[in-house]
């Protein structure tokens, strides 16, 4: 059996390895979890050579779910901080809506996927917005 340290160093090296895994960050639109994702990504990149391949805006406020002065707030704090995760990020941000439920089971998982993935902003740093038709 390989030793554990033998384990640990393929998944490093398959974690480095673009053409077998993306490592993605996940976060809120928000200061304290992008700040905590952006030092994680620099800190990977620097101590293991991971690359931060997507990051993944979590939560985001749509607009059927109300259009009242706080939504207004919310949604103004969390379009803020969606330029600065591109201003930070040197990767292609996907955004995902906050849900009136959990996606649970391999199923709704992959609707859910086929939602963001055919639906959502994935755009690189320099590219133009993106928007659905």
């Amino acid at each position: 059996a390989p030793a554990k340290g033998d384990q640990y160093d393929e998944v490093i090296e398959t974690m480095k390895d673009p053409e077998r895994s993306t490592f993605a960050f996940v976060m809120y639109p928000e200061y304290t979890p992008m700040m905590e994702a952006y030092r994680a990504a620099a800190d990977l990149k620097d101590q293991v050579g991971i690359e931060t391949s997507l990051v993944v805006a979590n939560y985001l406020l749509p607009e059927e779910y109300g259009d009242n002065a706080f939504f207004a707030n919310r949604r103004a704090q969390q379009a803020q901080y969606l330029d600065e995760i591109r201003d930070r990020f040197d990767a292609p941000l996907m955004l995902a809506p906050l849900r009136q439920d959990e996606p649970i089971g391999l199923d709704e998982l992959s609707a859910f996927g086929e939602e963001i993935t055919g639906l959502a902003d994935v755009v690189g740093a320099d590219a133009p917005e993106v928007t659905p038709s």
